[in-house]
């Protein structure tokens, strides 16, 4: 009889606004149930966990004291706390996908003699990088960009690349959408600085009377009301977040994600399995999920005005919408199939687990 191992995740965020906690979710869906049990660890109850209990999986929440604080009681509470978790769940694998809980994870799995296995999101190195690659087992990153951010202290080979997943057969182009007699723009995600929201609002704007923006997210309050100050007067339009916005990415022409920073962008991939034209900064991240093919819709980092030309190409000559749909498409295919994905990552576990 085939044994089933119990996986411990932990995440950082209850939301289900960001990128790594739809992938989470993703991945516990798709796991293979018969060989493994996920528990799911959230600091409180919220989005995530209310739609991971959907699934059928057990989640509970816990608190990870701040590190920086320096309060000794605190963090041996948090440890404790942890390793009983671990122990009365009968965890045989840990992952995780923050430092902060990496590091306790990392600390409660040495303890119990668990392997720990954590998911590198963001290619920004950290101060704790060094502590969280002696603290786990593997480290898996969604992009080799990300895998960089350990090249200098991989000295042990521990990282695995792969890619984040989408289900292909939920992202299917719409066609009941009625054609746009302008160009429609779109931006589904966080509202940050990070983000570089404002250059796509600087690049519209410059651009043409015949391109029409939505954005479409939450963020700050005070960065939201600057962004609607400069978007005054423009065909711009600013929704806020909802969970599923597979309708509103299917109404609109290209989708454009001008960041100064990323990992994978969900964004990117979603767009690409529903046949959109994407269009980004040319961040290493976003080129290498959109492969040498299509590298012609992206623009220097934070440049509105080269952001702009490419804008006014594509409302002047629409056709080449239809033209490139179809490699997007089938880079998505080829790359992003959570299916695929998600074995990946199961056969990564069998190898710890051996």
């Amino acid at each position: 009889m085939e044994k089933n191992y119990k996986i411990l995740y932990i995440t950082s965020n209850s939301t289900m606004e960001g990128g790594g906690q739809r992938s989470l979710y993703l991945q516990v869906k798709h796991l293979n149930k018969s060989h493994y049990t996920p528990l799911v660890v959230v600091p409180r109850e919220g989005e995530l966990s209310t739609e991971v209990k959907r699934l059928g999986i057990e989640t509970m929440s816990l608190t990870f004291a701040q590190l920086k604080s320096l309060n000794l009681t605190s963090i041996l509470i948090t440890i404790i706390k942890l390793m009983r978790t671990i122990s009365k769940n009968g965890i045989h694998l840990i992952h995780t996908d923050s430092p902060r809980e990496t590091v306790y994870a990392g600390i409660a799995g040495k303890l119990l003699q668990i392997p720990v296995v954590v998911h590198l999101r963001v290619s920004e190195r950290d101060w704790i990088d060094k502590i969280i690659y002696r603290l786990t087992d593997r480290l898996i990153a969604v992009s080799l960009t990300v895998s960089e951010r350990f090249y200098r202290i991989d000295t042990k080979s521990k990282i695995d690349i792969v890619y984040n997943g989408v289900e292909l057969d939920k992202y299917m182009i719409n066609s009941n959408v009625k054609p746009n007699p302008t160009l429609q723009v779109g931006y589904f995600g966080r509202i940050e600085k990070k983000k570089g929201v404002e250059v796509l609002i600087h690049a519209v704007a410059m651009a043409c009377e015949q391109i029409t923006l939505l954005i479409m997210g939450n963020g700050k309050s005070d960065y939201l009301e600057e962004l609607k100050t400069i978007a005054k007067g423009t065909n711009i339009v600013f929704r806020e977040y909802k969970q599923d916005v597979r309708y509103e990415m299917s109404s609109v022409d290209i989708i454009v994600l001008p960041s100064y920073s990323e990992g994978l962008s969900r964004l990117i991939i979603e767009s690409m399995a529903m046949e959109k034209v994407v269009v980004t900064s040319d961040l290493r991240e976003n080129l290498e999920a959109m492969g040498e093919s299509l590298k012609e819709f992206s623009f220097p980092v934070g440049d509105d005005k080269e952001l702009a030309k490419i804008l006014q190409k594509l409302a002047s000559k629409k056709s080449i919408l239809n033209e490139k749909k179809g490699l997007f498409r089938k880079r998505a295919e080829l790359l992003f199939d959570i299916t695929k994905n998600t074995r990946q990552v199961e056969q990564i576990y069998e190898k710890m687990l051996s």
